[in-house]
């Protein structure tokens, strides 16, 4: 089973297992000896849970919420470091589905014009500037 696996993807789909962090082995024990294999369907299991297989529907998902960042930043509380790390998430959520965003930066930025308007924010423009200089 292992080596039709094997035969049938590509290195990149290789490499997902590889990356994974977990072990495609089974120890066999014969008694005096501990013998640690490839397992076939071990192999299997972690290739399928580290695909990416999407709908249109997922990726209209991650659209409408790249779109919706300024709602986003007000359910997150304002707080800049989560928003920026949910943006992230989305944008390579979106990558990995070989889509492209040619309006990130105008939601982006709607995002956080929603942080400078809200009555929540703290600090006011200078938290946001300083988040735009780093992201």
């Amino acid at each position: 089973m292992l080596a039709c696996i094997r035969n049938s993807i590509n290195d990149d789909c290789a490499l997902k297992v590889e990356n994974s962090g977990k072990e495609p082995t089974i120890t066999i024990n014969n008694g005096l000896t501990n013998k640690t294999v490839e397992d076939g369907p071990m192999f299997f299991k972690i290739l399928i849970s580290r695909i990416t297989f999407d709908s249109r529907s997922t990726v209209t998902y991650i659209r409408l919420t790249v779109s919706d960042l300024d709602k986003h930043m007000t359910r997150l509380d304002v707080d800049v470091t989560h928003f920026n790390d949910f943006t992230k998430t989305q944008l390579d959520a979106h990558k990995a589905r070989g889509e492209v965003s040619n309006d990130i930066m105008v939601n982006l930025f709607k995002g956080y014009k929603a942080r400078c308007t809200s009555p929540k924010r703290s600090t006011g423009l200078t938290k946001v500037a300083t988040c735009l200089r780093t992201s």
